[in-house]
Formats: structure tokens, sequence, C-alpha cells
């Protein structure tokens, strides 16, 4: 006699409903459905056998953390952070992966102050908050990323090289470029604040959902100062130089003024704007157009800072091709705005 078949198992809706992404678009539950998690499971040993109902707590929380991971750890979609997580992969599971996430965006390189101390020579920098994670057999362990710590005073058993994909020549006129930069895409609805984002980040634009508005400058004879709403938010790596937060910004504001993030909404608003929508790209096209931006930018506006090493990663090439005459032109276009913007605001 055949036993009865096991019943489907299905996934009950989330309590949070929908949560939408940075970017505005849902994320939905079935975004992880099909995703193939590693060999092994979801974290590192054995697999401990579970009743149905506890499998689908487990899951329930993994399903939660990857949510606030998207949320809190500037992520843009569910596989991305799960991807992210895995980095940490077999020393840390995809849980406590995605718990370092949300503590530390863009965390790289995690060891326990101990052995950043005796086998890297690094320790704390001051005022750093030691990151958590979940402990098998204990409640918890203290540890650190790479861009928490600093070299100490005695060496350690193991050389450690920093990771610096930003790094550039100094230019003098930095912070001062930079502070009328940041004030200049006021009027285009652009918020700027520094933000933790680990060493393999240098920035992040997403649209807002805050509702708050910035006080802008929009006449100096006779001064006239005006609330303008807040459509996007831009964090800068607050452990980067003023210089390399210049080209960073050049970067993301390569993003959005070709149109990858959606249109201006003053287009949407009044029929007339600055640039088009441009969503149906692939990632690899978006991260050419915003470092051609960039890098033309930067040869206006901080002549001479060039970078110190090639970018490390495909996506962000060094000497960025355009796949076609019509991204050139749109990247042109961006450049031209960036410029038009700050000189107008230095006016």
């Amino acid at each position: 006699m055949t036993a009865p078949p096991a019943p489907t198992e299905t996934l009950a809706p989330h309590p949070r409903g929908e949560r939408p992404a940075p970017h505005g678009r849902p994320i939905q539950e079935d975004l992880l459905a099909g995703f193939a998690l590693p060999a092994g499971g979801i974290g590192p040993g054995p697999r401990e056998h579970l009743t149905r109902e506890k499998l689908e707590r487990k899951r329930r929380r993994l399903l939660e953390l990857t949510l606030d991971a998207v949320e809190f750890g500037k992520e843009p979609s569910v596989s991305s952070a799960l991807r992210a997580a895995w980095q940490f992969w077999p020393r840390f599971s995809t849980y406590n992966g995605l718990l370092l996430l949300c503590q530390r965006p863009s965390a790289t390189h995690v060891e326990t102050p101990s052995t950043w101390q005796h086998r890297y020579g690094m320790v704390a920098l001051p005022n750093e908050q030691p990151l958590l994670v979940l402990n098998p057999g204990g409640p918890l362990h203290f540890v650190l990323d790479a861009s928490q710590v600093e070299p100490g005073p005695d060496p350690g058993s193991h050389a450690y090289e920093p990771h610096q994909p930003f790094a550039r020549r100094t230019f003098d006129a930095a912070p001062q470029v930079l502070a009328t930069m940041i004030e200049s895409i006021k009027v285009h609805g652009v918020r700027v604040v520094d933000h933790r984002l680990g060493q393999s980040r240098g920035g992040h634009l997403t649209t807002s959902r805050t509702g708050a508005t910035q006080d802008v400058v929009t006449s100096r004879r006779p001064l006239v100062v005006a609330p303008v709403p807040v459509r996007f938010e831009l964090a800068l790596n607050a452990d980067l130089s003023p210089t390399e937060k210049l080209a960073v910004l050049a970067h993301e504001l390569g993003h959005l003024y070709c149109g990858h993030l959606g249109p201006d909404p003053a287009l949407l608003q009044t029929g007339e704007g600055l640039w088009l929508e441009r969503l149906d790209l692939d990632a690899e096209q978006k991260e050419a157009e915003a470092e051609f931006v960039s890098d033309a930018v930067m040869r206006f506006v901080a002549p001479g800072a060039t970078r110190l090493r090639p970018r490390e990663t495909p996506e962000l090439l060094d000497t960025p091709e355009l796949p076609d005459h019509g991204s050139a032109v749109v990247a042109a276009l961006a450049v031209e705005l960036v410029l038009d913007t700050i000189q107008a605001a230095a006016l």
C-alpha cells in the first residue's frame, strides 16, 4: 500500500505584505522561488532534520532577514542580497551574511578583533562599533569589517593590503567643488548624505519615499530660497576622501541623468524636463555610461585626479566603452547637465 503524497508546502502571505525596494519596485516573496542555495543548505555544518513547521519558520526568518538586507543593506533585489551574503560562505551562514549586510552594507572581509590584531596586525578604528553574528553553540560573536580597522603598533603574522578601488590622486580644491556640486543638484531633488558603505561601494542612489523637502536657492538677485521635494537619495561612502567622493558623486549623477532611475520628475508633472527614462538597459551598460560621465566630469572639475589603480570589478571599467552611438550621446548630454548645474550654482 503506497503512502499518500505529502501536502504541498505553500508560503503564507508575508506579515508585512509587499515591501518596496529602494529603487521603487515592489519585492515579492516569489522572487525566492527557484533560487538555488549553495550545496549544503543555508549554512556551514551538517543539516539538522526539522519538522515541517520548523522548516517553515526557518524559511520565514531567512526571507524576513533577506528583505531587511534589501532595505537596510541597500541591495537592489532579493537575489543580489543573497549573492552578497554568500561572499562570507562557508565561514558564515547565509543568515549571518545577511546580518552583516544589514549592519555594514558592502562589508567585504570580516574577522574577530583578535584575528585582526594577531594575524594581520590591525586594530579597531576609534569609536567603531563591532558587528554581531550568531554563534552556533553560543549567543553572539563580535566581528569587524576591513573598513573598521587600521594598522596597529605590532605587525601581524600575515600582511594585509586594504581594498581601495576608488583611490585617486588628491585634488586640493575637491572639498569646495564637492560642496558646490552637492548644493547645485538639490534643485533636481537630490539629497546627498554620508554613509558607511564599507570598502567595495562608493555610493548608492535610490528614489526617495520620505516626502521630505530641502531648502534650495532658486535666485540670487534677489535672494530667493524655496523648499524643493526630495526625489532621490544619494549616499556617499563616508570613508572616502573628498576627491574620491567627487568622482563617485559624478558616477551616481551619471546614473540619474542617463535615465537609469526613470525620467526627470518634472517631465511627468509639467511635460518638460531635463532627461528621459532608460530603464531597460542591462547592468553592464548602465555602469559603463555612469563611469563615462564620471571620467569626463572629473577631467573638467578635478584635472589630474586620476585613479591610483584600475577598477577591480569587470563592470567598472577603467576606460569604459559605450556600446553604441545612442548610448554615447546620452552620456555626453549627462556630462553637460552635470557641468551646467555646477556652473549655475556657482554664479
